[in-house]
């Protein structure tokens, strides 16, 4: 799945060591959003998917790959920089 007005780049992958005692890994590129699931099974546990109504596609293909391990998503958040300034 490519994201709309997204344009096509080169996969990405970057650990940080962001917490101690605790896996981070950052994927970018195409076609990465086909992989979060494989991402999420390789840390373990349980996940909860956060992500607004206007993400609803690539929260249902995400959700899909989480299968039983997802144990919830919130669709009630809140932008946290106006358009205005993030533009």
């Amino acid at each position: 799945m490519t994201l709309p007005g997204r344009p096509a780049a080169r996969p990405f992958a970057y650990d940080a060591a962001v917490l101690p005692g605790r896996p981070v890994r950052v994927v970018f590129g195409v076609g990465t959003i086909e992989r979060v699931g494989d991402e999420a099974r390789s840390l373990g546990g349980r996940a909860l998917l956060v992500a607004g109504p206007h993400e609803d596609a690539a929260a249902d293909t995400v959700g899909a790959q989480l299968g039983a391990s997802l144990v919830g998503r919130l669709r009630d958040v809140a932008q946290h920089v106006p358009v205005e300034l993030a533009a």
